[in-house]
């Protein structure tokens, strides 16, 4: 009985790890596709991943990084709103998943006296 308990258990944690990491796979996704609606909208096309950041037009970049940042308000604000989430437990989370990629990243975090993208 206890051996069929552990395995339930078991399998329960892999389900929830399973959905985390779906979730979380959905979270950058959906990240990435904003993100890309704001090149388009503000630059006129789809940044490359090789391209010198250095070299787009600086007012450009800070529009978009204004617009990207006003939607993470409201969509934190709308979250709160509507009780989805209790906005500390996403604050708990963030906690949590900064200090994991800390942990399993740990370069991303190294002070190399430049400014680095996270």
């Amino acid at each position: 009985m206890l051996c069929s308990t552990m395995k339930a258990k078991q399998e329960d944690t892999k389900m929830s790890n399973d959905q985390v990491q779906d979730a979380l796979v959905n979270l950058v996704s959906s990240f990435e596709e904003l993100q890309k609606g704001l090149e388009i909208k503000h630059l006129g096309s789809e940044v490359e991943e090789d391209t010198d950041i250095e070299s787009l037009p600086p007012e450009k970049l800070e529009a978009m990084d204004d617009e990207f940042h006003q939607a993470m308000v409201l969509t934190m604000e709308n979250i709160s709103a509507n009780d989805l989430v209790d906005i500390t437990d996403i604050g708990a989370v963030a906690s949590i998943l900064l200090d994991t990629v800390e942990e399993v990243a740990p370069q991303l975090f190294e002070d190399t006296g430049e400014e680095m993208e996270v």
